[in-house]
C-alpha cells in the first residue's frame, strides 16, 4: 500500500488539535475534531485540497459559555453542506453535557445553524454525545448518540429537517441493559440503521437497530454475541446499494485481547450472512410446527431460556423487513408460551404465500425463525 503524505495540523493558533474523523469527497478532505486552547475545547472542522495538499479553510466552534466543545464526526450532503456533530459541556464543576450539531457551508465554512439537544437529565462528563450522523437524499440530516440515566444508558437518535427544525427524537433501550450507540446509516429507500452495543460489566454485545426514517418506528433490532459470551461491539457501520448493512467493530478473543470484527446484515430482516451467534436461531428455544403450513402454525419458545432472556417482542415479518402481525407477550421468563398464527396480518387480512420471519426479541438477544406459508 502506497502511502502519500498530504499535510500535517499539529497546532491551530495554540494548543493542540486531535482529529476524530474524516470525509473525504472527491478532491476535498474534511477533518473533524476539536482543539484544546488556554481555557477551554472548541469544534474544529478544517478543509483541505487532496491535489495540492493545502488548508482550504479551517472553522473552530465554540458556543457562547466557553464551555467544551468536542466535535466528532462529520457528514456532507449533495448541496455543498457539511455536517458536524459532538458535544458541549459548560465550564466549571457542575452542569451535564448537551448534544451539539453544527451545519457549515461546505464552500466557505461559513456557519449556517447550529441546535442543542438537553435530554433534561443530570449526566456526568461525557455521557452525553452525538457519535455519528448521515444525510439522506432530501438533506435531512440524521445524529445518533449515548444518553445516560443513573447507572444505564439509551441510544438517542434524532432528525433535523435541513432547516434545522427537529422532525423527530428517539430513544432505544430495553430496561435494565444499557444500550450505546456508535453509528448510524441510511439508505435511499428510507430505512435508517444504529449500530452499538447493549449490556454491561464486559459481557457486552453488537446492537443493529432499523428504523423507518419517515415515522421513526422501530423495524427490528437485533444483537450478536460470540459464542464464548465476551465482549462485542459495533464502531460504526455502512450500507451498499442493495440496502445491506455492514458492521465494523470490536471483539476480544480467547486471550483476552481484541481484535477486528465484521458483520453483515440483510436489510429485509435482520438476518446476519455467513457464521453468526448460537443466539441468532436457536433450534430448541423458538420452534414452530408446522412449517411450512397452509392454514396456521404453532409458535413456542421455551421456558428453558435463560433467565437474562427476558421478552420483549414477538412479531412476523415480511422479506422487505415490515413488521405485519404482532402478539402478547408474558414477561415471566419461566413461562411457555405458544402462539397461533393463522396467516393473518394485524388488520385481519390474509397476507400471501411465501417467506416470512418469526422474530423474538429479548433483553440478551434477537431469536429468529424463517415460516414458509404455502398455497
Amino acid at each position: 500500500m502506497d502511502i502519500y503524505p498530504i499535510t500535517t495540523l499539529s497546532t491551530i493558533t495554540t494548543g493542540a488539535l486531535a482529529a476524530r474523523a474524516i470525509d473525504i469527497p472527491d478532491d476535498v478532505i474534511y477533518v473533524s475534531g476539536f482543539s484544546f486552547n488556554s481555557s477551554d475545547v472548541d469544534y474544529i472542522l478544517i478543509k483541505i485540497d487532496l491535489t495540492l495538499g493545502d488548508t482550504v479553510w479551517t472553522k473552530r466552534y465554540n458556543t457562547s459559555n466557553n464551555g467544551d466543545d468536542v466535535g466528532t464526526k462529520c457528514a456532507l450532503d449533495g448541496s455543498n453542506i457539511i455536517y458536524q456533530v459532538g458535544n458541549t459541556k459548560p465550564t466549571g464543576p457542575t452542569g451535564d453535557n448537551d448534544f451539539l450539531i453544527v451545519k457549515y457551508n461546505a464552500l466557505n465554512g461559513d456557519t449556517i445553524w447550529t441546535r442543542r439537544y438537553d435530554t433534561q437529565v443530570d449526566t456526568s462528563e461525557l455521557d452525553y454525545c452525538f457519535d455519528d450522523c448521515t444525510v439522506d437524499a432530501g438533506g435531512n440530516i440524521y445524529v445518533t448518540g449515548t444518553c445516560r440515566y443513573g447507572t444505564t444508558s439509551n441510544m438517542l437518535t434524532i432528525k433535523y429537517t435541513p432547516t434545522g427544525d427537529t422532525a423527530w427524537v428517539r430513544q432505544y433501550g430495553v430496561a435494565n441493559v444499557g444500550e450505546t450507540s456508535y453509528g448510524c446509516a441510511v439508505t435511499p429507500s428510507g430505512e435508517l440503521y444504529v449500530v452499538g452495543m447493549a449490556g454491561a460489566g464486559g459481557n457486552n454485545d453488537v446492537l443493529a437497530v432499523k428504523y423507518n426514517a419517515v415515522t421513526r418506528d422501530t423495524i427490528w433490532s437485533v444483537r450478536y454475541d460470540d459464542p464464548g459470551n465476551r465482549f462485542e461491539a459495533a464502531q460504526g457501520c455502512v450500507v451498499d446499494n442493495a440496502g445491506d448493512l455492514y458492521i465494523s467493530g470490536t471483539i476480544q478473543n480467547v486471550s483476552n485481547n481484541y481484535d477486528i470484527l465484521a458483520i453483515k446484515y440483510h436489510t429485509g430482516t435482520g438476518v446476519a450472512e455467513g457464521p453468526g451467534s448460537p443466539a441468532r436461531e436457536p433450534s430448541s428455544l423458538l420452534t414452530s410446527n408446522p412449517n411450512p403450513f397452509t392454514g396456521k402454525t404453532e409458535i413456542r419458545f421455551s421456558r428453558n431460556m435463560p433467565v437474562n432472556y427476558l421478552p420483549v417482542r414477538l412479531g412476523i415479518f415480511d422479506v422487505s423487513g415490515r413488521m405485519i402481525k404482532t402478539f402478547a407477550l408474558d414477561p415471566s421468563p419461566a413461562t411457555n408460551q405458544i402462539f397461533i398464527w393463522n396467516g393473518m396480518d394485524d388488520r385481519g387480512l390474509p397476507v400471501p404465500s411465501g417467506v416470512y420471519f418469526c422474530a423474538l426479541e429479548t433483553t440478551a438477544g434477537c431469536f429468529t425463525r424463517v415460516l414458509v406459508k404455502s398455497k
